[in-house]
């Protein structure tokens, strides 16, 4: 009998798997976890929006009976870095830049998700839990209109239902702001929770028992349930003097004049019926030599040709006056653009940059006055009267607002942190439901509408017979 061998094949299989079990053990035994030992510039960091280092939080279960608590991250994980250590916010570079990685809109816009932190604390402190399917429904405002329910879902948006109002102003800001939240989807490389929400499209939330978790272009000083959302203004406001936010900022780069040559007056043009501060920022600026301030007539198309002005041709004065209209002045942001003085009386409608407002020190970006514009008078002989101030306070408000927070791709940034906060506190929406076709048979079936067939196949609203 022959004695027995090895065959070489055989032996060499398998010393090299002994060798890959060995090499396994070593690893798993001495060295730390690969996510330890990644360059620094890809591994996942609190993020740093202050002096002041912020606790960062881990989400609970998605468990409906744990109510959320102090345990929630506010801030994504790094999914992708897509840029170097070094890296820093250019303006001409990366203003329309709408696919930042969270790192990098956190490096970029550190002190612009204040509204979002704020709401999601604010649930929290009261104790309301988990917001649910109920909390975004929208048949209450059946017949008010103005209001519509979207759901993101595997990167693609959705549109479930839309209540429209009579009136037809809530449908090119419906447009708008769907463009934007589908801009700031597609454009971002890595993944993005599953959410669904209410958004409101009015200047108002029109909730007046406080009940709903809405997303609202701006929220009373008494609405902390609200959640605040960058306008349809953003993407385009299609009103006289209005239009392209970019094409916007464009043409006031490319007209607006130096310091030097401005108007060293106050500039403002809107119609006083809407707010009764806008009557008293008349009376207040009668006569006066610094004002040029006018009220106009929307409708009066010769009033609107003789004194009307575009918001570049604002951006020809030192100073701007801004002023609430129904609820917040959608042309605020506008004039933030300007390196002009941007003068303010005391907000009741908040957005998400008006917490950015800076009114006294080194780094003053606004001038605040008084709601009803008492001391307007004497903050504009004090700006008359000290040129240098007045010029560093429109330098600030530049460099905050224009040139920072304000730039279309900080509005990106903002979208997709709402997003992942907002995750963390919902529910998880459903793509599929059970419908029953011609035949009676059950089938499965996308909820709402994909976005692109929305805007495709859309056709303006039949309005109520009066």
């Amino acid at each position: 009998m022959k004695p027995w061998t090895i065959n070489r094949r055989g032996y060499t299989l398998c010393t090299f798997s002994c060798m890959v079990l060995l090499l396994i053990l070593i690893t798993t035994v001495f060295f730390p976890p690969y996510g330890s030992r990644l360059p620094t510039s890809l591994q996942s960091k609190p993020e740093q929006e202050s002096a002041e280092t912020r606790k960062i939080w881990k989400l609970p279960p998605m468990d409906q009976r744990i109510p959320i608590n102090a345990s929630m991250s506010l801030t994504p994980e790094d999914e992708y870095s897509g840029f170097h250590d070094n890296w820093t916010f250019d303006t001409d570079r990366d203003e329309r830049n709408f696919h930042l990685s969270p790192k990098q809109c956190s490096i970029a816009f550190p002190k612009f998700y204040y509204e979002i932190e704020r709401a999601v604390k604010y649930r929290i402190l009261k104790g309301l839990g988990r917001i649910t399917e109920q909390d975004v429904d929208i048949t209450w405002r059946e017949g008010g209109g103005e209001i519509l329910r979207a759901m993101i879902y595997d990167k693609q948006l959705y549109i479930i239902d839309v209540e429209w109002a009579d009136h037809g102003y809530d449908v090119p800001r419906a447009i708008a702001i769907l463009h934007s939240i589908n801009r700031a989807v597609i454009s971002y490389p890595g993944k993005l929770p599953n959410i669904e929400f209410a958004l409101n499209l009015s200047d108002w939330p029109l909730d007046p028992d406080h009940r709903w978790p809405l997303w609202v272009f701006t929220r009373h000083e008494e609405d902390p349930e609200k959640w605040v959302v960058p306008d349809f203004g953003y993407w385009s406001w299609p009103e006289s003097f209005m239009g392209e936010y970019s094409e916007l900022r464009h043409e006031i780069r490319e007209n607006e004049p130096s310091w030097q040559h401005k108007f060293p007056k106050a500039v403002w043009r809107g119609a006083i019926a809407t707010n009764e501060l806008r009557e008293e920022l008349l009376k207040k600026s009668k006569n006066k030599p610094w004002a040029d301030i006018k009220s106009i007539t929307w409708d009066d198309k010769a009033n609107l040709k003789k004194i009307g002005l575009t918001i570049p041709q604002h951006c020809n004065y030192k100073f701007v006056v801004h002023t609430e209209g129904h609820s917040y002045s959608g042309r605020g942001k506008y004039l933030l653009n300007c390196q002009s003085v941007s003068i303010v009386h005391t907000p009741m409608w908040l957005e998400p940059h008006t917490h950015l407002f800076i009114s006294e020190g080194p780094n003053q970006n606004i001038v605040a006055v008084d709601r009803n514009f008492t001391n307007l008078d004497s903050a504009m002989k004090d700006l008359l009267t000290s040129p240098r101030k007045a010029q560093r306070i429109a330098r600030n408000s530049v460099q905050t607002f224009r040139d920072r927070y304000l730039t279309p791709a900080a509005q990106a940034c903002y979208w997709r942190r709402l997003f992942y906060v907002w995750s963390q506190i919902s529910f998880e929406p459903k793509l599929f439901h059970d419908v029953k076709d011609q035949n009676g048979q059950r089938r499965r079936k996308v909820r709402g509408k994909p976005f692109e067939s929305f805007v495709s196949e859309f056709t303006l609203p039949v309005k109520a017979e009066s």
